[in-house]
């Protein structure tokens, strides 16, 4: 079962929650809403959300998601406080996201990303100055109390704007930062940390658009949203957890998922020709 209602307005833009690995239900519903969402001319994204919308507008759903299970089959679980101390990540996560984005936007579709007249929005979250320290303090308070904190701020950057496909990378990657897990880059001069620190629903990015389509990655949503606005996320009865990257069938489960959501937005909301 999945959540969904019908509508009869086709959306201008995209809203892609983040989540780890429930982004793959992201995946599958673009995928299969594709014919209803010929109207979208932006798409705003956090976190995991970038590389789904990478992935969409490349049209490279079912590419990215072979991606994501390849990930899941080396993925070595657990967290070790102990490699902190020694300089190491902690987790595998960071460097099995950076190797999955690296291979899916190499160059040649960097360059197909940067013309692509769909624009791209990314948020990440700013601290109030180069502190490493106070910029995790910050974030874990946000995700904590699932909510924004003052010191953060939110700042946005659009895809065709980056000059260089490093620039680009290193945007996304700075979308997803969580504190521990992730290194914490400087963008424009401070700590930059995973967007969701701001809102894990980045209609903040989406503005100018007219009809949002919200493609939420878990329910009931982390925070309060307007009820007008239209929305489509997986079972709330399924929990699927965000960090367990290496549960293959979970992948699975989430993705099909996202497939049937997408089949029936495209049923329901596909004007016939004519």
């Amino acid at each position: 079962m999945v959540n969904h209602k019908t509508y009869h307005t086709a959306p201008d833009c995209l809203v892609l929650q983040g989540g780890a690995r429930r982004a793959v239900f992201s995946l599958g519903f673009l995928r299969s809403a594709r014919p209803a969402l010929q109207e979208v001319n932006l798409i705003a994204a956090v976190s995991s959300g970038v590389a789904v919308a990478c992935a969409h507008l490349l049209d490279r759903h079912e590419e990215a998601f072979e991606l994501c299970l390849d990930a899941a089959r080396d993925f070595r679980n657990g967290f070790s406080i102990g490699k902190w101390f020694c300089g190491q990540r902690p987790t595998q996560h960071f460097a099995s996201y950076r190797a999955l984005i690296n291979r899916l936007v190499n160059v040649s579709r960097w360059q197909q990303l940067h013309r692509h007249p769909t624009r791209l929005r990314i948020l990440i979250g700013l601290s109030p100055g180069r502190s490493r320290l106070v910029a995790g303090a910050l974030a874990f308070t946000a995700f904590r109390l699932r909510r924004s904190v003052p010191g953060l701020t939110p700042y946005v950057i659009e895809a065709q704007q980056c000059h260089q496909r490093n620039e680009f990378i290193s945007a996304m990657l700075a979308s997803a930062a969580v504190p521990i897990a992730c290194p914490l880059p400087i963008i424009a001069d401070r700590v930059a940390v995973d967007g969701s620190t701001i809102t894990p629903i980045p209609l903040c990015a989406a503005e100018g658009s007219l009809r949002p389509l919200l493609v939420l990655t878990q329910l009931p949503p982390p925070r309060p949203i307007p009820s007008h606005l239209q929305r489509v996320a997986p079972d709330p009865d399924q929990t699927h957890s965000a960090w367990d990257l290496g549960n293959e069938q979970g992948l699975r489960s989430l993705y099909e998922q996202g497939l049937a959501a997408g089949q029936h937005y495209a049923r329901t909301n596909t004007m016939p020709d004519g």
